[in-house]
């Protein structure tokens, strides 16, 4: 709660982590919950439900090894469904290990938006339909050979239904001032101007209320303004860590 700058648990999991692999408890049997995973970029709300999904992700130790599949956490109930994996139809491929995905909500197509780089074929794009629960693969657009994005920082524009990635590339650690825009109604993809400096998988977020994206990186904050196409920093007085 940003308003009350408090923080509540809200589930439990329902696995155990062993020392060397990860085991169900037996209340997971009448109340599942998604073997523990690093989430990477794989979690979205759906406002609308209210819901967030989770998808994939990082478990090497877990049964079957990285997680592929897809989670459903009612927000109104506070338990969890799991609604796809690979036996029940199509779903985005686990790349994350060495190519983290985005994931984010379109609320003007009301699909949840996964994007996965792979090497060297630029990025592929799977919609999901929250009333359905169900994946479809887009055919892949030129514009998108080149828009490699794994480990950016994603955001909703919410004035120009678009969503926009910051710092391209296809691994996990690797630096880049890229900035790209992708329509999902459109499955097009578009370049915009680079950041000033490079950054590693960054927080990014878009103020609606002033229309900017904002970007923490080392001691500055990077803003870019839709409008003019252009980047502008804030050095700020502390240093945040590492250049993310």
């Amino acid at each position: 709660d940003p308003a009350a700058n408090a923080v509540r648990v809200l589930k439990l999991t329902n696995w155990f982590a062993g020392p060397v692999h990860t085991d169900p408890l037996p209340a997971n049997a009448t109340d599942p919950t998604p073997v523990d995973r690093h989430p990477l970029g794989g979690l979205a709300l759906v406002p609308s439900t209210p819901s967030v999904y989770l998808v994939n992700g990082l478990n090497q130790s877990a049964p079957g090894g990285h997680p592929t599949d897809t989670w459903k956490f009612d927000l109104n109930a506070g338990s969890w469904s799991k609604v796809a994996d690979p036996a029940t139809g199509p779903h985005p491929p686990n790349y994350d290990a060495s190519s983290p995905a985005e994931m984010i909500y379109d609320p003007s197509l009301n699909k949840v938006v996964y994007l996965s780089t792979t090497y060297f074929t630029g990025t592929d794009t799977w919609l999901l339909d929250p009333a359905t629960n169900r994946w479809n693969a887009l055919p892949k657009d030129p514009s998108s050979a080149t828009a490699n994005v794994s480990a950016s920082g994603a955001a909703y524009d919410s004035r120009r239904s678009r969503i926009v990635t910051f710092r391209g590339g296809i691994e996990y650690n690797s630096s880049s001032p890229k900035l790209w825009s992708y329509s999902a109604s459109e499955n097009k993809w578009t370049a915009l101007a680079d950041a000033p400096i490079a950054a590693c998988a960054p927080g990014f977020a878009y103020d609606s209320l002033h229309d900017v994206f904002l970007a923490p990186v080392g001691t500055k904050t990077l803003i870019y303004d839709p409008k003019t196409d252009q980047w502008s920093d804030v050095s700020t007085p502390i240093e945040r860590g590492v250049q993310r």
